[in-house]
């Protein structure tokens, strides 16, 4: 908050450059929330794997090599927060450890949750390196997070270069409790898919969703009867 008065009566107590900030233990990046009973829950790219300081005391070069696993973090007044760990996804003990190559990683995490014949139940989606989108579930917003399905729930698209591309999902349910997934191919743009009853399978095809200059990071939200895509964009 900018050190300015904003209503004639109040004034901001923190000074520019204060960003306010969850937790300083670890980096994170792509963060996620979600209500559950009264707490708000926040997920991320834990991005310390790659900034680790070296015995020089400088970071190193952050290339995404070494993440595989995502912060978790709550508070039920917004000031306090508990650190609930890491979610181990793609890390030599991981729970999706088994997809090689294009399982070597976990960023950008999209969750949540529904009540299921009186048991609620919480849905992690993560890009997988990139290429791939999985899906994890649990039975508490902290986990334990088990791997259900045993296989990417998205596959990349083959795009010209021969890579393939499925990133940033963003999940959503709507008021008839159907679920959809948007989610990037950063060199075809966006599109959206609907999921299973399940939540942890698809049904028909990709639709494309026309973002112009999308680069990654989308969303999908409703307000009234009107749905919004929100997403960022090629800085280039």
């Amino acid at each position: 908050l900018e050190n300015v008065n904003t209503d004639g009566l109040t004034e901001a107590i923190k000074e520019v450059g204060n960003n306010n900030p969850i937790a300083a233990q670890r980096f994170m990046a792509d963060p996620y929330a979600i209500e559950y009973n009264g707490r708000v829950y926040v997920y991320g790219t834990n991005d310390s794997q790659s900034m680790r300081i070296g015995e020089d005391g400088k970071i190193p070069n952050n290339n995404y090599s070494n993440i595989n696993t995502l912060n978790c973090y709550s508070s039920a007044d917004m000031v306090n927060w508990q650190d609930h760990g890491v979610i181990n996804l793609t890390g030599k003990d991981g729970i999706c450890n088994k997809y090689a190559g294009d399982g070597s990683h976990s960023w950008a995490p999209s969750v949540v949750w529904r009540n299921e014949n009186g048991k609620d139940r919480f849905y992690l989606y993560y890009t997988n390196n990139g290429a791939n989108i999985n899906v994890v579930v649990a039975d508490s917003p902290t986990g334990p997070f088990r791997d259900e399905i045993g296989k990417p729930l998205i596959e990349g698209w083959n795009t010209k270069n021969n890579k393939k591309e499925a990133l940033d999902p963003g999940v959503f349910i709507d008021d008839d409790g159907t679920g959809y997934l948007a989610y990037g191919f950063t060199n075809r743009g966006a599109g959206i898919i609907q999921l299973g009853d399940d939540l942890m399978s698809t049904v028909g095809s990709t639709i494309d969703l026309n973002a112009p200059a999308f680069f990654e990071d989308g969303e999908l939200n409703k307000i009234g009867d009107t749905y919004y895509y929100s997403y960022c964009t090629d800085w280039n």
